[in-house]
């Protein structure tokens, strides 16, 4: 009995989205940490050189200066790790993935953002090579149509995003 729960679960389209979105979010968390860690500890030592009287043990209130972007993203996070059910939509996932990039925008010229904005690169030049294997074999392509569509719409979005008026990508750093 419990296995075919585990098949089930594992199976459910919306206990993936809701596990590749918490994959995001740590691979997000993973880019960011060092930047913050560095951001936090200058301004602590800015304020601390401008007001001496404060002393080392003082704080910061978290939060009220949260830009409107990273509050999003703080409410999709939310909305993951206090979900019962363990699920959300492809909706739910298309929206968090275009939160997450607007996000992340405002992050590009930091090198962690860099990197993982190369390594999203790599995976759609590697989508490219798998879309042609299948279009030169018939019997895959008529199996995995929809496969092909779903590939076809991951390109052009990233595509999209990289033709962006203004948009600086990685490889085009002014």
């Amino acid at each position: 009995m419990v296995l075919s729960e585990l098949a089930a679960r594992l199976n459910c389209a919306e206990y993936k989205n809701w596990v590749k979105a918490g994959h995001c979010l740590l691979l997000l968390r993973s880019c960011l940490q060092g930047f913050v860690g560095r951001e936090v500890l200058s301004f602590h030592r800015g304020l601390l050189a401008a007001a001496p009287g404060l002393g080392p043990r003082a704080v910061c209130r978290g939060g009220s200066r949260c830009s409107p972007r990273a509050r999003q993203v703080i409410k999709c996070r939310n909305e993951i790790m206090h979900s019962s059910e363990m699920k959300v939509s492809s909706t739910w996932l298309r929206d968090f993935q275009m939160k997450i990039q607007n996000f992340l925008n405002e992050f590009k010229n930091i090198p962690e953002i860099v990197a993982v904005y190369s390594r999203i690169e790599q995976l759609s030049n590697r989508l490219e090579v798998v879309k042609e294997f299948l279009r030169n074999n018939e019997d895959l392509r008529n199996g995995l149509t929809e496969d092909m569509q779903k590939l076809d719409s991951l390109c052009l979005h990233q595509k999209l995003d990289s033709q962006e008026p203004g948009r600086q990508t990685p490889d085009r750093k002014a």
